[in-house]
């Protein structure tokens, strides 16, 4: 009786390894599939903060790699209809105006060409605007996320991308 359980046992424990080792590596090749994500935020209520907004690029290499970047912003100020700009990696920009006490978000596509590898939302300093950008690499491109507020990855490495205009 002893020996039929600890041979049972045997064999649960080799079955259960096998299953996991399969699981794990259809787990490792969904991962590796995966589209990968990231996001910052950024304040312009905040008055320490000279060069408010947020970046994503694509990590290289990085060119023809598609991905999305979406834009999410409130205007915390009663009155003032207030202005941000979506700076691209090559300097064109747009500019995009929210209304008092409302929000605005944005979704676009880019990745095509060394323009769209990456993208920075700028606000001037005191705007009562704030919000957050994210990153969607797909088809397997990488994205990451900084925030160019000075309590956070700071103007420098913002800079270091996209150029404060």
């Amino acid at each position: 009786m002893k020996r039929t359980i600890v041979t049972l046992a045997a064999v649960a424990a080799v079955a259960l390894t096998g299953a996991m080792t399969a699981t794990t590596a259809v787990g490792a090749h969904w991962f590796k599939k995966k589209n990968k994500t990231d996001f910052a935020l950024f304040d312009g209520t905040n008055p320490a903060n000279l060069e408010p907004g947020a970046l994503c690029f694509v990590l290289f290499p990085g060119t023809g790699k598609p991905w999305n970047f979406h834009v999410a912003v409130t205007n915390n100020d009663p009155s003032n209809t207030q202005s941000f700009q979506v700076v691209y990696k090559d300097g064109d920009w747009v500019r995009y105006y929210v209304p008092p006490r409302s929000s605005f978000a944005l979704t676009q596509s880019a990745g095509n060409n060394t323009a769209g590898r990456a993208i920075r939302v700028f606000t001037a300093q005191n705007s009562q605007l704030s919000g957050a950008v994210s990153g969607q690499g797909l088809d397997g491109t990488k994205v990451a996320c900084k925030s160019c507020d000075n309590d956070s990855d700071g103007p420098a490495a913002c800079d270091a991308i996209i150029p404060f205009p």
